[in-house]
């Protein structure tokens, strides 16, 4: 393999196959999961009769799984960001201007 450091692009083995490993595991493990998760609390939420207590943690139970699923992105882009180099303030940036 040639060597990469003088060129300015990244080594093969140590940058583009890790980050590969790690996309393809939240595809074929992460979003499965998300999705059999939320199947779930949308069986629960159906079973459940009248407007009761049940129901509310039904019901938050069913929008927790849906988030749930944001927070594994932020979680990816964060990890991503320590391999690039980029800090989340750079992501975060056009947002910082709403906080005035």
């Amino acid at each position: 393999m040639p060597d990469r450091l003088n060129d300015g692009m990244p080594d093969l083995r140590t940058f583009v196959l890790p980050a590969r490993a790690y996309m393809l595991g939240f595809r074929d493990q992460t979003l499965p999961a998300r999705r059999c998760a939320l199947a779930d609390s949308g069986e629960a939420f159906a079973t459940i009769d009248g407007e009761g207590h049940d129901a509310q943690l039904a019901v938050l139970e069913v929008i927790g799984d849906s988030l749930q699923i944001v927070e594994d992105v932020g979680v990816m882009a964060d990890a991503s960001s320590m391999v690039t180099g980029r800090s989340r303030s750079t992501y975060a940036r056009p947002f910082m201007t709403l906080r005035t």
